[in-house]
C-alpha cells in the first residue's frame, strides 16, 4: 500500500480517537448525555440506601447488563464472519478475476481491511465485556449497600457508597459507549471496500451523529429538564 493508500486510514482513526478525546473535554464544562446520567446515577445510589427492599434496583442493574451481554455476543459473531470471510478471500478474488466491477478496484487490499475490521469490533468486544463485568460489580455493591435504619453506619459512609457505586456505574456506561461507537466507526469502516470517498464522508457523518446525540439531542433536553425546579 502507497502513503496515499494510508490517508483514508489515518483520516479514520484521527476522527475517531479525536471526537471520543473532544466528547470528554467538553462533557466537563457543557451539558452532555454522560454528565446528565451520571447525576441520575448517583441520585439512584442515594435512593438504594434509603430503602430495605432492593430487588427493583437489582433488576434494573440486569436489564443494563442483558444489553452488554447482547453486543458482545453480537460481536462474537461479527468477528466469525470477518474471520470466515477472511478464509475465503482467495476464492472471492478467483470468482472475480477479470470481472469489471467498481468497488472491487483494490481487491489486493482486501486482506487488509479485513484485518482492520476485525481489529475494530475486538476492540468493541473487549469494551461490552468489561462493561458487563462492571455491572456485576454493582450489583455486588447494591447487594453489600448499607441499610437505611442501621445505626452503625455514619452518613459519611453511607455518601461514600452512593458516590463510589454511581462511579461504577458510570464507568460502566462508558465502555459500552465505547463499544457502541466502534460499532458507529464500523459501519463507517465498511464503506471503504466501496469508495474512499464515501469512506471519508460517511466517517464524518459518524462524527456529526455522535456529536449530535451526545450534546444537542432531545434526550438530553429531557434528562435535562427531569432533573430541574421548573
Amino acid at each position: 500500500m502507497t502513503f496515499l493508500d494510508l490517508l483514508p486510514l489515518t483520516f479514520f482513526f484521527t476522527a475517531w480517537i479525536g471526537y471520543v478525546h473532544t466528547a470528554q473535554y467538553l462533557a466537563r464544562s457543557r451539558n452532555a448525555l454522560s454528565s446528565a446520567l451520571h447525576n441520575y446515577r448517583y441520585e439512584w445510589m442515594l435512593k438504594v440506601i434509603t430503602r430495605d427492599n432492593r430487588v427493583a434496583d437489582a433488576a434494573i442493574v440486569s436489564n443494563l447488563e442483558r444489553n452488554a451481554a447482547f453486543f458482545a455476543s453480537t460481536s462474537i459473531i461479527i468477528l466469525a464472519g470477518l474471520v470466515t470471510a477472511l478464509g475465503t478471500l482467495d476464492k472471492f478474488e478467483d470468482f472475480f478475476q477479470g470481472v469489471e466491477v467498481p468497488f472491487i478496484y483494490d481487491l489486493n487490499y482486501w486482506h487488509f481491511k479485513l484485518f482492520i475490521m476485525i481489529g475494530i469490533f475486538a476492540y468493541s468486544f473487549f469494551k461490552f465485556s468489561w462493561c458487563l463485568r462492571q455491572y456485576g460489580f454493582c450489583s455486588v455493591m447494591i447487594g453489600a449497600a448499607p441499610l437505611a435504619d442501621d445505626p452503625s453506619v455514619s452518613a459519611g459512609r453511607k455518601e461514600a457508597f452512593a458516590s463510589s457505586a454511581a462511579k461504577v456505574i458510570d464507568n460502566a456506561g462508558k465502555h459500552f459507549n465505547l463499544g457502541l461507537r466502534g460499532y458507529y466507526f464500523g459501519m463507517a469502516f465498511l464503506t471503504w471496500f466501496i469508495s474512499t470517498p464515501l469512506f471519508i464522508a460517511v466517517t464524518l457523518l459518524v462524527v456529526g451523529v455522535l456529536y449530535y446525540r451526545e450534546f444537542h439531542s432531545s434526550t438530553l433536553k429531557a434528562l435535562i429538564r427531569g432533573r430541574s425546579d421548573k
